[in-house]
């Protein structure tokens, strides 16, 4: 159970619960000890190295928030050391990435993809690769929490009164981990956050709904919501009794039993029209994605991506079903 869990992105999660089983057998103890505490170590490590980014782009005038992460662990379950954190997330203002970017750089952290397509108008953030002994994770500097040609979410209450804290407002918070549900391709740890919030935070989820309609993604809450109960037994109150999607439950609920790794990177486009009302609306934000300008050239590339997109489906297999053959 420990090796399945550790696969599926929840091993301290479930660790910490058999840490507190009586009568468990030894090794199995063991096991679940060293999980545990190695990862309450690395996050007491990332809790700091957080801490010292926000403090230094706070000091170049630029606010910053952390999205996600330690805080999200504190947050949803009151241990640091409960949820498994694997590198930093931070959020910008659009007008303050570039200088974002460059301070990072000088500290050490590189992007990991070509310099023009981190510069891409249309994208939400950058990854950025420590190099050489600088750190031992991974830095996503955001100026967005989602595509704007697929969601396109006001950012604006995001700075409203800013105090440079350390965790984001409740709704904001619903709203990001509900995102990073579905555009993670409904993943069993970003299910079991959304679970937690649900169970902690109910009264947030009316708040998170009006943002995400706002968007046009307003049942990506309700198709999270429905999941949750569905695999969780947690029934939000504001879960809308008629809802037309509760046939694609049990197919999303399948895809919970492989983890995220050893999916095909487009399942997320298979869900995306799932979370959106209507149908055009979303499979025009993707196409539109898609056949965006390039950052270098200033004009459409259909053929490439079309291209890429068709062998990596043909590659592609969902249990022991292909969504695509070649």
């Amino acid at each position: 159970m420990l090796a399945r869990a550790g696969r599926q992105e929840v091993g301290p999660l479930v660790a910490r619960t058999m840490m507190e089983l009586p009568g468990l057998a030894s090794d199995a103890l063991v096991a679940a000890r060293r999980i545990y505490f190695d990862n309450l170590a690395r996050n007491l490590y990332l809790r700091s190295e957080t801490a010292e980014w926000v403090a230094c782009l706070g000091e170049a005038g630029i606010p910053c928030w952390p999205l996600k992460g330690v805080g999200a662990s504190l947050l949803l379950y009151d241990d640091i050391g409960a949820r498994q954190c694997d590198d930093i997330d931070l959020l910008v203002r659009v007008e303050d990435r570039e200088r974002a970017q460059a301070l990072a750089v000088a500290r050490g952290f590189e992007p990991a993809v070509l310099r023009e397509d981190a510069a891409d108008s249309d994208g939400k953030a950058v990854h950025l690769e420590p190099q050489g002994a600088v750190a031992s994770y991974i830095l996503d500097l955001h100026w967005r929490i989602e595509l704007p040609r697929l969601v396109p979410i006001e950012h604006a209450d995001f700075w409203t009164d800013h105090q440079g804290g350390s965790a984001l407002p409740l709704d904001l918070v619903g709203t990001v981990l509900c995102l990073h549900l579905w555009r993670h391709a409904v993943t069993l740890k970003t299910l079991t956050d959304m679970a937690t919030f649900v169970t902690r935070y109910e009264d947030e989820i009316p708040l998170v709904r009006a943002r995400l309609a706002r968007a046009g993604a307003g049942d990506g809450v309700d198709l999270a919501l429905a999941l949750v109960e569905r695999i969780f037994g947690v029934r939000s109150r504001f879960l809308r009794e008629h809802f037309v999607k509760r046939a694609l439950l049990p197919l999303l609920a399948r895809s919970l039993r492989r983890p995220f790794s050893e999916r095909g990177p487009y399942f997320g486009w298979l869900v995306f029209p799932l979370q959106c009302e209507g149908l055009l609306r979303p499979v025009g934000r993707a196409v539109g994605y898609w056949m965006r300008p390039g950052p270098r050239h200033n004009r459409l590339h259909p053929g490439p991506r079309l291209r890429r997109l068709a062998r990596v489906l043909g590659r592609t297999r969902f249990g022991r079903v292909a969504w695509w053959h070649q």
